[in-house]
């Protein structure tokens, strides 16, 4: 095997992708001519360093998260298509391609050459398109995000058999084809990664098409701390959580784990005996010496010298009402 087979591949010779090193902004020049070798350098440095892969973004505009738009910004394959020369075993992608911006067929083409080119180091990172300011500036069809996913559904079902090699016709609402044709090839299983971050789509397109999955995912809470699993009672009702993270794909999925909220007494209503003492955020129970807190949670927190988390506020919750029904 050469150099350019043998990085970042496994025991079945396929290449993988453990670390991948992206160039998100070219504001690190002082001029328009210096941009692209500050780029080659830090390709060849990636490479050197050890990672699987270098990785542009898909853009025309500088994203609002890391700049202003008029910040400069490479054309994504024609710049890979330089850094193909400039290197020998780093893998090379979009993070990810904008399905939106090139026909399937052509974006099929592009990429082959790209790893003709790069002698089989190429990758196709593809996503549905998100950014609606580049759509309205170069006067791309947006849509909906059902139809961006709609398209790019239909897009695979032609992408991925001409990078097989075969000759796909296809008749879809967005997209046609009759017996593709997609020469030369020096390989017939180039991976395709697919970028996006809901499951309920993008898992199972990248089950029936991709070798890999970008997502962009944050594993904290919105406040920075990890936020444990919450066990919910039973006849609980389940609330909405907050709006998702800016820029993170699964911020969806971490609610906001609110406590128990007190019941409100009746007016002229007497406490029937004093307040117990306990953690911080429980609501104590009606009668004298009751806590919300179990006998074995006390322990718990008395071990962890810590308040309780929302989960076990929610658990304690439930074990007063029960006892509660049974006065």
């Amino acid at each position: 095997m050469t150099n350019a087979q043998t990085q970042g591949s496994g025991s079945d010779g396929k290449r993988r992708i453990r670390l991948g090193y992206q160039m998100p902004h070219f504001s690190h020049a002082a001029s328009a001519r210096e941009i692209f070798p500050s780029v080659i350098a830090q390709a060849r440095a990636a490479e050197a360093a050890g990672f699987d892969a270098a990785f542009v973004m898909d853009h025309f505009y500088q994203l609002p998260n890391i700049g202003a738009p008029e910040e400069p910004m490479l054309e994504a394959y024609t710049a890979l298509g330089a850094l193909a020369t400039a290197t020998e075993r780093i893998q090379l992608s979009t993070l990810v391609t904008g399905n939106t911006y090139r026909n399937p067929a052509m974006l099929a083409k592009t990429v082959t050459t790209l790893d003709v080119v790069s002698g089989g180091r190429a990758v196709l990172g593809i996503g549905a398109g998100w950014y609606e300011f580049e759509h309205i500036g170069y006067g791309y069809e947006f849509g909906t995000f059902t139809q961006r996913f709609e398209r790019l559904e239909e897009a695979l079902a032609i992408i991925a058999p001409m990078l097989h090699g075969q000759h796909p016709t296809f008749e879809g609402k967005w997209y046609k084809t009759h017996e593709a044709l997609n020469n030369p090839r020096i390989r017939d299983d180039l991976p395709i990664m697919l970028g996006g971050g809901g499951e309920k789509k993008t898992f199972g397109m990248a089950a029936r098409y991709a070798d890999h999955l970008n997502i962009i995912c944050n594993a904290e809470g919105r406040d920075g701390h990890h936020r444990p699993p919450v066990r919910r009672h039973p006849r609980r009702r389940r609330r909405a959580g907050p709006a998702p993270h800016p820029g993170s794909g699964c911020g969806r999925h971490h609610r906001q784990h609110d406590r128990q909220r007190p019941r409100a007494r009746r007016p002229g209503a007497r406490r029937q005996g004093p307040e117990p003492a306990g953690p911080q955020g429980l609501t104590p129970a009606a009668g004298p010496g009751q806590s919300m807190i179990s006998a074995r949670d006390r322990r718990r927190f008395a071990d962890r010298r810590q308040r309780p988390s929302a989960a076990t506020s929610l658990t304690a919750s439930a074990t007063a009402r029960k006892s509660l029904r049974r006065m």
